[in-house]
């Protein structure tokens, strides 16, 4: 990959948005092994997905 085509990707997204899908992800994580769930998620993990944070 380029220098240029690496500074792209990572201007890609605003900071407050690489926080909330690390956040999100993280919650998602979290109840796939409280629940005995492996990652990757398979089909069923993903539609009942993890609680939505409040």
């Amino acid at each position: 990959m380029t220098p240029d085509a690496a500074a792209l990707i990572a201007a890609a997204l605003a900071p407050a948005t690489r926080r909330a899908y690390r956040a999100a992800w993280a919650d998602f994580a979290a109840w796939c092994a409280a629940e005995g769930r492996a990652l990757p998620a398979d089909a069923a993990a993903r539609r009942a997905g993890a609680p939505r944070r409040r």
